[in-house]
């Protein structure tokens, strides 16, 4: 089996993550990929001692550990006054993919964020990123951290724009607005009478589709890619029950999300994780036909394939 050149020689590695059985596999796959040295750790106490033995190049941490978490010991790397390395690159990984964890991990300072089950590929292809293109490292207002805005290395033209810089985007941006409280509209309606649901769900799946339309407009991949989600569940739904219209409620929380926080582009981890939440809370329901739909507008983060696939679940 063909490797890609060995980047990684001579860097040091820390797995901070409280299921030994997880930490011994994680800890495999990153000498895989080259690493000389990979420390492991079992919470967060002991990762800040681990720190302070070895230059540490990168640390993948779990979220949920005791005593200290991931979230606390993020916090306490950025901006704790004994931190022995503030700037190390960090990549969470949790089993919970709701927003306000995404949120709360990302102003504690993380760099990038994984949605168990991980797979080889996506934990190989994080690391590349943050090692290879690292963001620009920022204090402002209280965030220590990398910069939570993705630099769009791939775009060749005029500066990228934000979701309102001109007349025509804030335009593009009031009608998405309006297609979002529209599709709660749907959504209140259909779980309220559900006698009306699969009239409801075809209304929701046009609107998706002009959603997708403005991320477009917009210059959003990511507003583009959720858009096309809803609309491809959507159209694999037969059974419309409460199960499966949460996950609509899903989308359009995701929208308002992104278009509340002005998240532009690709939306860099936040984006990640959020495609990944919709992503298995859809195929949990609608499954290959789902994933059918979505193949052809897969986002494509332009990195080297790896060429191992196999998942990791807790």
């Amino acid at each position: 089996m063909s490797r890609s050149p060995n980047r990684f020689a001579g860097l040091v590695a820390l797995v901070v993550e409280d299921n030994r059985n997880m930490l011994r596999l994680f800890a495999r796959l990153i000498r895989g990929y080259g690493f000389e040295t990979v420390l492991s750790a079992h919470d967060g106490l002991e990762a800040l001692a681990a720190m302070r033995t070895a230059p540490v190049d990168i640390v993948i941490c779990d979220y949920n550990m005791a005593p200290m978490d991931g979230l606390e010991y993020v916090r306490l790397v950025r901006r704790g006054s004994a931190s022995p390395n503030p700037l190390v690159p960090i990549i969470m990984v949790t089993a919970h993919a709701d927003l306000i964890r995404i949120k709360e991990a990302r102003d504690a300072g993380i760099t990038e964020i994984l949605v168990k089950p991980v797979s080889n590929e996506a934990l190989f292809k994080r690391i590349k990123s943050v090692l290879i293109t690292p963001r620009e490292f920022i204090h402002a207002g209280g965030y220590v951290g990398p910069d939570r805005r993705r630099r769009q290395n791939e775009f060749a033209g005029r500066e990228r724009r934000t979701l309102a810089d001109t007349s025509g985007d804030n335009a593009a941006r009031e009608a998405l607005l309006h297609a979002i409280d529209q599709l709660a509209g749907l959504y209140a309606h259909a779980l309220r009478n559900p006698a009306d649901r699969d009239l409801q769900v075809a209304r929701i799946a046009e609107l998706a589709a002009d959603v997708r339309a403005r991320g477009s407009d917009l210059d959003s991949p990511l507003i583009r890619h959720i858009g096309h989600s809803l609309w491809a569940f959507c159209e694999c739904v037969t059974t419309p029950d409460d199960d499966r219209l949460d996950v609509v409620k899903a989308h359009f929380d995701a929208l308002r999300a992104v278009v509340g926080d002005q998240v532009a582009g690709d939306g860099g981890a936040m984006g990640s994780t959020l495609l990944d939440m919709l992503r298995v809370a859809a195929e949990k329901f609608a499954g290959a036909t789902y994933a059918r739909l979505m193949a052809p507008r897969r986002l494509s983060f332009n990195f080297d394939r790896h060429p191992a696939s196999r998942e990791l679940s807790a």
